[in-house]
Formats: structure tokens, C-alpha cells, sequence
């Protein structure tokens, strides 16, 4: 009898403590969980602002693109995608909360597009993806509570309430056996104290924090209000976000996509899918005309002025401009023309990484074109810079340049498109020359008193200009597939929420 006794309360002793029982048996104590069992291995998803390399595109932060179409379900096609063509979209999506023990969207926070990492990114996406085509039979709530117990490693088979509704509904039968490859126990408070004891203070409050979740999916009692209470941390007063809220992401599809939360179960996804533009260049590969739709700009050179090769970079061309013009229809302000002593890189930049040292610091490196600056350069060259005889920064405006080669060359790695770009000719000189030009822009119209509505319509034809260049690199054509379930989003704040989105409107 004492024998079976003593096999019961071994099963049923709440470990790393000795447990007493009538008539002074001390059964021999239990060994602790171990620690390296409880942190080993990748977390269930590791999408966050200090985990991805492209942080968007700064170019296109000031953009104000309007005329927006918004998308419903019903538009989604049988794949429950969106076939868009050219154009400008929104949509109004059902989100999740993707990341706990963190507080939630604020109106200051822009968002950067991330790809599915950690050891349960394939399932997480793939609720979202079944949530989609499912729509209202399975209660959004539900589908977080899911969300929540996937990413604090509950025991399916402890799970209770609308965790394990959501999770029958979804992946059925399949559903415990992916939800238990990896699945963490609950421990009670005082072996929790002395198990999380061993981790560090930023460690411990997340693993106490998922644990506790842990034991209340267990209950089926418990409201969502009280899963959301312990998710949701105060914002910290100091709070400050690395990402923008007007960021724009250049999505691998080949499209310029934004996405805004004031809350984690609403966003708003903003789409751009580029025209194709008509680009015209002069003997010299200069960009003369630039066009997409009712929309043209035009940029006149000075030719008796050659080509300055930039001093640490020689794949950089400075050409100097003589007249800018902006063509678009009177409703949208009209045509906008100056003439200019301004100038303009052509080429391709070097990656910064290759190049080392040799690029002067941002704004210190500036060069006036005067006849005595550039004497090796020959008579024409110095006659050419003498009847301009403007100013410019050309650190600043290389480093710009290679900063963007950079995220280019990331981007591509990152989504490892290698391949892709083998197969065909790559446009290095449409994705730069997009960012040249935009540059130009900025330089020659940026004062408070400068007609903003072409120039915020020429910087939002450039971003569709960078953005088609990047879908000539993939091949791409014809309808653009947007599926909101394909990236999760990261804050510019470490301690925000990550979002994974479903793909339906509310």
C-alpha cells in the first residue's frame, strides 16, 4: 500500500520540493526542471524590429499619396488573394497580436515588413491563412487566444476555452500534435521562482510572464480580458519609435506596401502597384523624361558640361542640371518648371561595406565647381564647372546613394532572390537613378514656398518607379497576388507589438 502511495505522490508533487506525508514518510526529493531545457531551442516566433535587416524605405517618408481604393472581401479571388492591377489600395484588415508582454499599436509607431522566422512561424501562418478562408465560422477572439497559447508554448492538451476551439476549427486533428512539438509545462510559483531565478532581469519577466499563461489556458474559465490584461504592458513614458509613421516596405512581390494600427486587432494596409513607366535617356544613359500616366517629368542638362566622377566612388557621375519641369493636370496643381544651377548623380554606387573608409562623412565632403577644383579633369571639364559654378554636397548625396545600394543588396539577400536576378537582366540603373532623381527633387524644391502638390506627386511616381524596377529584377507582370497573411509586421519600438494579419476586412 505505502508502495503505491508513494508512486501517486510522486506524479502528483509539484517538483523541486520534498512532500510529506502521514506517518512521516519523506519521499526522496524530485529533480528541477532544467533551465537549459526551458530557453533551448528557437522562440515560437522572433519577427521584431531588432530582427530584420531592411527598416523600409526612408525615401518615400514624406509621401502624401491619396486616391485610395479600398478592397473588400468579396474582391479576393479563389486563392483568397488579391489580383491587383496598377494602382493605389486599402484595405482594412482583421490583425493579431503576434508578440506578448508587450504594450500595444500607438499612433506614433510605423511598421516594417519582416518575414516568418522561429520555430512556429509555419504554423502561426498557417492559422492565419485557415482563419482566412474560413472567415466569421471561427470567432476572431478565439483565433488570438490561439495566437497567445502557440507562442507561449501551452500544452494542447491542456488547453481549455477558445484556445482549443479555435485550434480544433483550424488545424484539426493535426492541431494538438504541431501544438505540442515544443510545449512547456505549467509550473507552480515556487518552482517558477527558483527556475527563473537562474535567468537574466530582462529574461525573467517574459518567462514568468508565459508561464502564467501557460496555467490560465488551462482554465476555462478565464475571460479574454484576463489573457489581454497580462498580454498588455503600460507604454513606457519614454518610449520612442526608430520607424516612422508614413514608413513604406518594398514588398519581394514587387509593390509598396504600408500598414497603420492604433490597436492589434484592426489594421490598415495601403498598397501601391506600380505602373509602368516610360523613361527616356540621352546618349549619355541620362534620365531626360520620366512618365507614368498623365504624369511627366523632364530634366534638361547643361552639355557642355561633362560628366564629374565622384572622387571615392567612380561608379557616381555628377551631370549638372540646367531647367526642371513637372508636368501633371491643373486639378492636381499644374505644370511646375524652374530653371536650376543643380546637378544629379547617374551610375551605380559601390556597396559602402566594399568601399571601407573611403566616403567622406555625411554633409562634410563639399566640392564647389570652380575652375581651379577640378584641373585634371581637362579645359571642358573646368569650363563647365566655371559657367555653372553651383555647390554641392557630394558626401552626403553618395552616402545617400549607397545606403540605398545597401538595402538593395539586403533586401535581395534577405529574400533570396540570387537567382531570380540571373535569369534576367537586372535594371541596376532604373532602381538608382530613381533615388538620383528623387534626390534632385529635393534639393531643387524645398522650400516652404514650393507648389507641394507636384512635388508630392513626383515623389510618389518615383516610389512606383523604384517599386517597378524591383518587379523587372523578380520577372514579375500582369496582376500583382497580394496576400496580407504573407509578412508579419514589426513596430520601430522594440517593446511593441508584432502583428500578424488575417485576411479579411472587419
Amino acid at each position: 500500500m505505502l508502495r503505491t502511495l508513494s508512486v501517486v505522490l510522486c506524479l502528483a508533487i509539484t517538483v523541486g520540493v520534498q512532500a510529506q506525508v502521514p506517518g512521516s514518510l519523506r519521499l526522496p526529493p524530485t529533480r528541477l526542471p532544467s533551465f537549459a531545457d526551458l530557453v533551448r531551442g528557437e522562440p515560437p516566433l522572433v519577427t521584431n524590429i531588432t530582427t530584420i535587416p531592411v527598416h523600409g524605405w526612408p525615401e518615400f517618408d514624406r509621401l502624401r499619396l491619396d486616391g485610395f481604393t479600398p478592397l473588400t472581401n468579396a474582391e479576393r479571388g479563389p486563392d483568397f488573394r488579391y489580383h491587383l492591377a496598377p494602382g493605389r489600395y486599402e484595405i482594412q484588415l482583421r490583425s493579431f497580436c503576434a508578440r506578448g508582454y508587450t504594450y500595444g499599436p500607438t499612433a506614433g509607431d510605423g511598421y516594417v515588413l519582416g518575414s516568418w522566422t522561429g520555430s512556429k512561424a509555419t504554423l502561426l501562418r498557417e492559422v492565419m491563412q485557415r482563419y482566412t478562408e474560413q472567415g466569421d465560422a471561427v470567432d476572431q477572439r478565439d483565433v488570438q487566444l490561439l495566437v497567445w497559447a502557440i507562442l507561449s508554448r501551452a500544452n494542447p492538451h491542456e488547453m481549455r476555452g477558445g484556445a482549443r476551439r479555435a485550434m480544433i476549427a483550424l488545424l484539426g486533428d493535426r492541431g494538438a500534435e504541431l501544438l505540442a512539438q515544443g510545449a512547456l509545462d505549467h509550473y507552480s510559483d515556487s518552482v517558477a521562482r527558483t527556475l527563473f531565478g537562474r535567468a537574466n532581469r530582462t529574461l525573467r519577466p517574459l518567462l514568468d510572464y508565459e508561464n502564467r499563461m501557460r496555467g490560465m489556458f488551462r482554465e476555462a474559465n478565464r475571460s479574454y480580458e484576463d489573457f489581454e490584461r497580462l498580454t498588455m504592458r503600460p507604454e513606457p513614458r519614454d518610449a520612442k519609435t526608430l520607424i516612422p509613421r508614413e514608413r513604406w516596405n518594398l514588398h519581394p512581390g514587387g509593390y509598396l506596401v504600408r500598414i497603420t494600427s492604433t490597436g492589434y486587432s484592426r489594421s490598415t494596409m495601403q498598397i501601391v502597384v506600380p505602373a509602368s513607366p516610360v523613361i527616356t535617356r540621352d546618349a549619355l544613359r541620362r534620365v531626360t523624361r520620366f512618365a507614368i500616366d498623365d504624369y511627366a517629368l523632364t530634366i534638361t542638362y547643361r552639355d557642355q558640361s561633362p560628366g564629374v566622377p565622384y572622387p571615392g566612388d567612380p561608379g557616381l557621375v555628377a551631370h549638372a542640371v540646367t531647367h526642371v519641369r513637372i508636368e501633371v493636370p491643373a486639378a492636381r496643381g499644374g505644370a511646375l518648371a524652374r530653371d536650376v544651377d543643380g546637378w544629379i548623380f547617374t551610375g551605380t554606387p559601390a556597396r559602402r561595406q566594399a568601399r571601407g573608409g573611403d566616403v567622406a562623412p555625411a554633409g562634410l565632403f563639399r566640392v564647389r565647381m570652380a575652375p581651379s577644383a577640378h584641373e585634371a579633369s581637362g579645359a571642358a571639364v573646368r569650363a563647365g564647372a566655371a559657367d555653372t559654378a553651383f555647390q554641392f554636397d557630394w558626401g552626403r548625396r553618395a552616402e545617400q546613394a549607397s545606403e540605398m545600394r545597401d538595402r538593395i543588396e539586403t533586401y535581395e539577400e534577405w529574400y533570396a532572390r540570387q537567382e531570380r536576378i540571373k535569369r534576367g537582366e537586372r535594371p541596376d540603373e532604373d532602381v538608382f537613378d530613381s533615388g538620383h532623381v528623387g534626390d534632385l527633387i529635393d534639393s531643387l524644391f524645398g522650400g516652404e514656398d514650393d507648389r507641394l502638390e507636384q512635388i508630392g506627386e513626383t515623389h510618389g511616381r518615383l516610389a512606383e518607379w523604384l517599386a517597378h524596377a524591383t518587379r523587372l529584377i523578380d520577372g514579375l507582370g500582369g496582376e500583382t497576388p497580394v496576400d496580407p497573411t504573407d509578412s508579419p509586421f514589426a513596430p520601430g519600438r522594440a517593446g511593441g507589438q508584432t502583428l500578424i494579419s488575417s485576411g479579411l476586412t472587419p
